[in-house]
């Protein structure tokens, strides 16, 4: 089954964020992680992705 909860939704893609940085998907990584940001979860992974995101705008 699919991941209902935001606070899942948001782990997940942080994941798929840092495989596509992994593999050199800037696009699809920069995607995936604002879309976690804009989850609406307040958890460690959303705290992550803004980190990340961050990095990447400097």
């Amino acid at each position: 089954p699919l991941p209902s909860s935001p606070e899942d939704c948001a782990a997940i893609l942080l994941n798929c964020g840092l495989y596509y940085l992994d593999a050199g998907d800037m696009d699809a990584a920069l995607d995936a992680l604002e879309t976690c940001v804009e989850s609406g979860a307040e958890t460690a992974a959303v705290q992550n992705a803004r980190d990340i995101l961050r990095r990447y705008e400097e």
